[in-house]
């Protein structure tokens, strides 16, 4: 009955949300809608990022509302709203009590009533919470690869958490895209790590024209510091506006003294299927053939058990295909990469530290012959069904 409930409101608001790009969105420019999932040993943090963004909402001209999720306060809905001060302040609109927002249902329903309590011309979308790319939860091979022997046993902070973690609960990036709607938001700000990915974008790709996100990890506050700053860029006609936040949030984690480690990169969603064409023969043959002595050679951006599970998509293609191949590819991917940006390095010393001396800009899973479950969830992806539906 609920997912029949939801399913219905999701309707009659996106058909309301389709209008209001030019009717009852008029006088609001944009809404940003966030989602902070919190419900883990983010919790606090989350609080933190509030702040930021209320302050980073002083003159803006558009609207704010976030969904929060916390261990002990439960889920809430607010407005970023202004005060007779002059300053901004987070006002709750509505209270959901416990819930798992690792659930797309739950997703969906506090994004149709963002949508509808703050109707806009355009509308963009950010999204806080643990992140492992495309990855599955709790995939053996990774398991297996910390010193838990199994999900049941092992903290939350070790599991696989795809994008948006409750608990030991999370959801996967193929949820997440089920339940955004087409042609309603603009962009979307993954803060998370490693959502950077081929596949990950090729999932959202025909949810969103713009996607900013990293290839490797994001360090803790991640965008935090820089919200006060540089929110107002994505009220700015894009590209251009979410090109400078991420600038403004490589410039700041440069100069950070204990961190100094980032990647950053800005995706064309309308140029993805093309890339997509061009990388079909040689990763399906990477896949046949094995990668095993390819993965070494390849500048990769995940660090511990994610090490072999995100590497440098344009490196990678080359190390498979003919020069015509290899320039196509590269071709396809100067389209999507719309600005990208790398620190020269990544990690502390003694944490699994990495040199970053190729950087494309986006990663890729190489299909490794030692991960054939890993392998054969990558195939139920979007991307994997058309890479080898040949």
């Amino acid at each position: 009955m609920r997912k029949i409930l939801y399913l219905f409101l999701a309707l009659s608001v996106l058909a309301g949300c389709n209008k209001s790009k030019g009717k009852s969105g008029e006088g609001n420019p944009r809404t940003m809608f966030v989602y902070l999932g919190g419900d883990n040993n983010l919790d606090d943090e989350s609080f933190d990022k509030i702040d930021a963004l209320c302050k980073g909402m002083n003159g803006i001209d558009g609207k704010m509302v976030i969904y929060q999720d916390h261990r002990q306060r439960g889920a809430r809905l607010y407005s970023v709203e202004p005060t007779s001060e002059g300053s901004y302040k987070a006002v709750q609109i509505k209270s959901y009590g416990e819930e798992n927002s690792a659930d797309p249902d739950i997703f969906r329903s506090a994004m149709n009533d963002a949508l509808s309590y703050a109707p806009a011309e355009s509308y963009g979308m950010l999204v806080f919470s643990h992140g492992s790319g495309w990855l599955p939860a709790d995939t053996p091979e990774l398991t297996a690869k910390s010193s838990y022997s199994s999900a049941d046993n092992r903290p939350e902070t070790d599991i696989s958490r795809a994008i948006i973690q409750d608990g030991k609960d999370m959801m996967s990036i193929t949820d997440m895209a089920s339940v955004i709607p087409s042609g309603v938001f603009d962009f979307i700000v993954l803060e998370a790590c490693l959502m950077g990915d081929i596949t990950t974008v090729y999932e959202l790709s025909t949810k969103v024209r713009y996607i900013l996100a990293s290839p490797a990890e994001i360090f803790s506050p991640g965008f935090t510091e820089i919200y006060p700053v540089a929110l107002r860029s994505l009220y700015e006609p894009m590209p251009g506006g979410i090109k400078a936040f991420g600038e403004r949030y490589m410039s700041h984690w440069r100069s950070d003294p204990k961190y100094p480690y980032a990647t950053i990169a800005l995706y064309d969603c309308s140029k993805v299927g093309a890339l997509a064409e061009a990388l079909r023969e040689p990763l399906s043959e990477a896949s046949f053939y094995g990668t095993g002595d390819y993965i070494d050679k390849v500048q990769r951006f995940g660090r511990n058990k994610y090490y072999r599970c995100f590497l440098d998509l344009e490196q990678f293609a080359g190390q498979l295909c003919s020069d015509a191949e290899k320039a196509r590819i590269q071709e396809a991917i100067g389209q999507v990469v719309v600005y990208k940006d790398a620190t020269s390095s990544f990690g502390p010393s003694n944490e699994d530290h990495f040199d970053i001396t190729y950087y494309c800009g986006i990663s890729v899973y190489p299909t490794p012959h030692d991960y054939p479950l890993l392998n054969r969830e990558y195939r139920n992806t979007r991307l994997g069904r058309y890479i080898f539906s040949r």
